[in-house]
Order: structure tokens, then sequence, then C-alpha cells
């Protein structure tokens, strides 16, 4: 029972409330295999509302991250419920931590480290001086970025939880649960639940959201080619750049047409297409843009997104671009 006081008292500490602990039903215990009952003692806990079984490790547990990973899922499927694994910290290696962490496994080390992806929290604690993970970078992701963007001109993305987030941007759990991380820590959004499941929502709204978030959106673009292609440019291709520019405002485009595409993209065509890199552009070449995300993700009719053409442009000196720019936000159906 030491080590559930601890992570009682550990997790009032670092999530600010107290764990409320509720004795397993018997008739879920016994639906367990019986090898588990020699590796944890299970627990149910409470917080914020949300139910989760905490499963504390005993010594002679020395199941890998990929067993962690089955033992979770069937104590899911049995009792109904998401996993916290619980170890004490002599019993738990950095590297197989990162490993959880990479596989989005949930773990309590008491006095040293939380990380709770279901319920957005990831926390650590070294010696006695708590750090909270913060945004290092200026920027936020492209999955981030993509995720503000979408809900800016797709669709409303408010109270989803981070399995129909996954599902919709085909993001692993991780990468939603980093992006929204990311945005709450900037004060973009906030959290909050969806019956037992964690969710999200834009604290601002509208042009307010996008005046608020500008500052840490980046350009998408990786990187630019001019080539000559042999054959025309496919599904996978977008106009982009000035010709997405020309396409969204009264400004001309250049004598050569503009595209995006993902570096997936990129890749298959260098290998497969017959292409031509040339220096500088002429009227039967193209630009290509190689994008850091996937521009498929928020194109409309082969043409990228307002505001993502809004971004590739916001620095240029151009007065016609700016005016450009500015019609595209006037234009927008905020």
């Amino acid at each position: 029972m030491k080590l559930l006081e601890e992570t009682k008292k550990y997790f009032n500490e670092i999530a600010g409330g107290p764990l409320e602990i509720i004795t397993v039903q018997d008739t879920v215990r016994k639906k367990f295999p019986r090898f588990f009952l020699g590796l944890y003692d299970f627990h149910e806990a409470v917080f914020l509302k949300q139910a989760f079984i905490l499963a504390l490790s005993n010594k002679k547990n020395k199941s890998t991250t990929a067993q962690l990973g089955k033992h979770r899922d069937l104590i899911r499927e049995t009792a109904g419920k998401e996993t916290v694994f619980v170890f004490q910290r002599e019993a738990m290696a950095a590297y197989n931590r990162n490993r959880m962490i990479h596989h989005g496994i949930a773990f309590i080390i008491p006095g040293w480290q939380m990380f709770i992806p279901f319920m957005m929290i990831d926390l650590k604690e070294f010696g006695m001086a708590k750090i909270n993970r913060a945004v290092t970078a200026e920027k936020l992701s492209i999955a981030a970025q993509s995720l503000l963007l979408y809900h800016l001109q797709r669709k409303n993305l408010d109270d989803l939880t981070l399995t129909e987030l996954s599902d919709l941007f085909s993001f692993d759990k991780m990468t939603v649960f980093n992006a929204i991380f990311e945005m709450q820590e900037l004060r973009l959004c906030e959290t909050g639940f969806k019956g037992r499941n964690k969710n999200f929502h834009f604290i601002a709204k509208g042009r307010d959201l996008w005046e608020k978030a500008l500052p840490y959106l980046k350009n998408p673009i990786w990187h630019k080619h001019q080539v000559k292609l042999t054959r025309a440019p496919d599904a996978m291709f977008f106009k982009s750049g000035m010709t997405a520019l020309a396409h969204y405002s009264m400004i001309a485009d250049n004598e050569y047409e503009t595209y995006a595409v993902s570096q997936k993209t990129w890749k298959d065509v260098s290998i497969n297409w017959d292409l031509t890199e040339i220096p500088n552009p002429d009227e039967d070449s193209l630009s290509i843009e190689v994008w850091r995300g996937n521009p498929a993700m928020l194109a409309e009719n082969g043409v990228i997104d307002r505001l993502s053409a809004y971004l590739i442009f916001k620095e240029d000196a151009d007065e016609r671009v700016q005016a450009s720019l500015d019609k595209i936000l006037e234009d927008l159906k905020w």
C-alpha cells in the first residue's frame, strides 16, 4: 500500500487535486487473467469525474513496452476504462519511460514523472523541483497549425476528443496530444471532458483566434524547386504560391504556375517522374513547393487554403501582395 499512498500524494502535488481511489469490483477483477494478479495491484481511480484503472506494478514485473501495451489493451477491454501503470522509480529505466511515452502508454512514477495522455497530463518532477513541460519553440508544430487552420476554415473542432481528432486527421494520438498541449501552453485552447474522454476547445473564435495565433504560425513551405515535367501535375499537386494568390484575389500570376506537394509526393515525383530541375524559372517550367505537412489536408478544389497562402506571403513587402492578403482575410467566412 506504500506505493499507492505515494501515488496519491504525488498526483495531488502535481495535478493540483486529489485522486479518489475506489475498490475494483470483484466481477471485473475475476475477468483479469490470473498472471495479471501476480504482476499488478489493481485500483480504480477518479480524477475530475474521469475514472481509470491504476495498475501498480510489483517488483516481479519485467514486462517490455510491447507487453505493457497488450496489458493496457486487455485491461481496457475487460474493465472498459483506460489504464495508468504505476512503477517504483528504480524499476523503470529512462529509456523504457521514453518508449512508453512514444507508444502512448500512461504511467506514474511517484516523485519523478507522470504521463497520462488521455487526460492531457505530461509532467515531470526531478528531486524537489517541479518542472512543467513548456513550449520552447517560437512556432507551433505543423500538426498543431493544421488543427488550428482546419478549425478556422473547414470544420469546428471544439469538443472533439483525442480519438476523434486522430481519426479525422490520420495523426497518431501522441501527435494530437502534443499538438493540443502546445496550443494549451500558448493559451489558444483549453481542455475538458466529453464523458470519460478528454477533449478540447479553442478559447477565442474566428478572426480573434487567428490574430492571437498568428505570431506562432509559420510558412508551410519546407523547400522549393523550379522544374520542367514531361507530364501534367496530378491530383496530388495543389495550386499554391502566386498561382493560389491570383485565384483568391485580383493579382496577376507569374508566367509559370506554382504547386504545393507533400514530402511523400515530392519523393515519388523525384524518383518516378521525368523531371528536370532548372536554376531560373521560365514560362515552360513549374515552381514546386514541398510543404512541411500535407497541403491536401486543407486544400479545396485543387487550391491550397486561404490562410496557408497568407502565411506564405505575410513577409512579402510588395504592396499588391499585401492588398491581396487583406482581401483573403476579408473574404474568409470567420
